[in-house]
């Protein structure tokens, strides 16, 4: 079974409440993925970053799996993209 994997990222140099930011963002894009058949999904803790130019980052990492045919790996892009659009890539077999 192949995973995808993903990073949210929120960035305090865009915006105000980056918290609460990825808050939102990380609970739509949940509630999108769950409701699909066949798809699994998991993250793990988000981190905190901070520079000492005063910037700072949420960072949340994602891992989704899917079986079956109903629901496309296109879905699911579609789905995340609505919420925020990320950079994916597929984890290697065995990882």
């Amino acid at each position: 079974m192949r995973t995808l994997t993903f990073t949210l990222i929120t960035d305090s140099r865009s915006d105000n409440d980056i918290a609460g930011l990825m808050k939102d963002r990380k609970r739509k894009i949940l509630s999108l993925l769950k409701k699909m058949e066949g798809v699994t999904v998991t993250h793990d803790v988000e981190r905190q970053l901070s520079w000492k130019e005063g910037a700072e980052q949420y960072r949340c990492h994602f891992y989704v799996r899917k079986e079956g045919r109903k629901t496309t790996w296109n879905d699911i892009y579609k789905a995340v993209n609505s919420v925020k659009p990320v950079p994916y890539k597929f984890l290697k077999e065995g990882t």
